[in-house]
């Protein structure tokens, strides 16, 4: 499957997802339910998408806009937001749309390595730990 979904690690608060070569917007859909599924059995704390799509061909079906607005509708309340990793250009310029879309704005982060990506995750878990203490 061009889209596979686990979790990152044995903390269950990254469901990461692996992109690649195509993908269509039936098989993403197929990933975001299984995330969706995932993020379900974890409801006392917040999950961040970890999505890799380094392998992915540089290219994004024609309605993924809409099928993301559709879907942010429908997310798992514990989910927190979408981290990107990737260094196309054309994947950096669909996320910065994304980005100033109403719907989809503050649901985005993209990083060009999975170590930055991870880092940003990690700082983030951390600030939301201490305010809710």
């Amino acid at each position: 499957m061009p889209i596979s979904i686990s979790w990152y690690d044995e903390t269950k608060r990254i469901v990461f997802w692996e992109f690649e070569g195509n993908w269509t917007i039936e098989q993403l859909h197929i990933a975001y339910t299984e995330s969706h599924n995932l993020c379900m059995t974890v409801p006392e704390h917040k999950v961040i998408a970890l999505l890799d799509v380094t392998r992915s061909a540089n290219t994004v079906p024609s309605n993924i806009f809409s099928a993301l607005t559709t879907r942010r509708r429908t997310q798992a309340p514990n989910f927190d937001m979408i981290v990107i990793v990737s260094s196309s250009s054309l994947i950096k310029i669909f996320v910065n749309i994304m980005m100033k879309m109403p719907a989809l704005r503050d649901q985005f982060a993209l990083y060009e390595s999975l170590d930055e990506a991870l880092a940003f995750i990690h700082e983030r878990q951390s600030q939301q730990l201490e305010s809710q203490m």
